[in-house]
């Protein structure tokens, strides 16, 4: 009985400390150009405290379109499966330091309007690990 307990307890331990090699990491695209270097901590954190951890969350791809009128568009999908999340959470913060907060429609997409430059924007969505991006 206690062998059995400690194999478990083993396999537990590994299970929650391997690395997750080959899963899809979150992505971002700024007008039809890849910007992943934008992306703050883009190592796994999966809830534990630790950079590879039990809790296994999705995670998502962001399309942005930002023009020099201060319209800000785009859509948040599964980064797997393509599928349009639907009401994600988009907390963008412009050059004056003001916050707009939007949600996603039905097909995953959310347009705004600032009234200065885009300088970060934080995707959340229920199950999906924060995508937080800064602009320059």
């Amino acid at each position: 009985m206690r062998y059995t307990l400690l194999i478990l307890l083993l396999g537990l331990i590994i299970s929650c400390t391997s690395r997750y090699k080959g899963m899809q990491l979150s992505s971002v695209t700024i007008n039809d150009k890849k910007a992943n270097k934008l992306i703050i901590d883009r190592f796994p954190d999966y809830g534990d405290g630790h950079k590879d951890g039990c809790v296994v969350m999705a995670e998502m791809r962001l399309n942005l379109t930002v023009n020099k009128n201060g319209h800000t568009s785009g859509q948040v999908t599964d980064v797997s499966s393509g599928e349009p999340l639907h009401k994600a959470r988009i907390e963008l913060k412009n050059k004056l330091k003001q916050t707009y907060i939007v949600n996603t429609d039905s097909v995953g997409q959310f347009a705004t309007n600032l009234s200065a430059k885009l300088t970060d924007l934080q995707v959340n969505y229920i199950g999906y690990r924060p995508l937080t991006i800064k602009l320059k």
